[in-house]
């Protein structure tokens, strides 16, 4: 009897021990999705400014282009005046 008590509680602590590993295992997967989730944030929020950049460049290209049309067309009329 004193074997078979001892037996189960051997077997009480190992499912004990093991209850506690699964916990442990539970609160890390669920720290893991919570920083997985964050780097998704991060990352969105990385590409949503890529694009902004992308967009401010383009902008920047074109008023480039119309400034260096409005520097040519100021040369040709500066050309036609005489000292």
């Amino acid at each position: 009897m004193e074997q078979q008590n001892n037996a189960t509680t051997e077997i009480s602590g190992n499912v004990s021990q093991t209850s506690q590993g699964l916990k442990e295992i539970n609160e890390n997967a669920a720290q893991t999705s919570q920083a997985a989730a964050q780097v998704a944030t991060e990352v969105s929020a990385v590409n949503d400014s890529a694009n902004e950049i992308s967009n401010s460049s383009a902008m920047v290209q074109q008023n480039a282009s119309a400034l260096s049309e409005l520097a040519g067309k100021l040369k040709e009329m500066v050309g036609k005046f005489k000292v």
